[in-house]
């Protein structure tokens, strides 16, 4: 997988090998009973000692990368395309009032302590700067920077 060349560290390509396991689990009706290991090592190790929150039943696309994996949480409800990079302590999450959480598109990169709260869209070739929260549909290839962020 092309996750494990790209992926920046040891903690970075074992949170994904877990999290891609488990996400195995979701797809395949004969390797159930094999892969509900991996089920309980994303629990335990990806959220116990890495603290890092990414449901098996997400859907991530190829080419997934966590710089500095540690403190991100992702909403079950997320969709995030291919090639997607994401920092420490990330949150893509729903606004707690409806159950819908942020579409990331293919190519986004998010700096650290980002935060993509409720039902938006993040186009694809999208950046959002450290310490932003996003709560609006970003346009592709946009950059979004800042507390209360504006798009350049």
């Amino acid at each position: 997988m092309k996750e494990f060349k790209k992926a920046p560290g040891l903690k970075s390509k074992i949170a994904i090998f877990i999290f891609r396991l488990a996400n195995g689990y979701e797809k395949s009706s004969l390797l159930k009973p094999v892969l509900f290991i991996f089920i309980v090592a994303n629990k335990v190790i990806n959220e116990f000692i890495f603290s890092i929150e990414i449901p098996h039943s997400t859907k991530i696309g190829p080419g997934f990368v966590m710089n500095h994996p540690h403190g991100i949480v992702i909403n079950k409800a997320s969709v995030i395309g291919e090639n997607v990079k994401v920092r420490q302590f990330t949150t893509i999450g729903n606004n707690g009032k409806n159950k819908k959480s942020p579409i990331i598109c293919d190519n986004v990169e998010l700096g650290a302590n980002v935060n993509l709260i409720g039902n938006i869209i993040l186009g694809a070739g999208s950046k959002v700067g450290a310490g932003t929260t996003v709560t609006k549909t970003l346009s592709a290839n946009s950059i979004a920077i800042g507390c209360g962020f504006r798009v350049l």
